[in-house]
């Protein structure tokens, strides 16, 4: 009995981790972010925008004097 509810609750866990990812990518994908799965249960977010962005050396600014 307690393996037959054992066995429930992980699967309402699984659903509800499922869910969230989903909801999770349709708000990235939305807002023109990218998503990246690096492991299981791990994902890596990143606004593509910041590619556009030069570092202060690029810039001009990373020499003082």
């Amino acid at each position: 009995m307690f393996q037959a509810i054992s066995v429930r609750l992980a699967r309402l866990a699984q659903r509800a981790r499922d869910q969230r990812l989903i909801r999770e990518q349709q708000i990235t994908a939305a807002t023109g972010w990218q998503v990246r799965r690096v492991a299981p249960g791990t994902y890596r977010f990143r606004d593509p925008r910041f590619d556009r962005l030069r570092s202060p050396a690029e810039a001009g600014g990373g020499r003082h004097g």
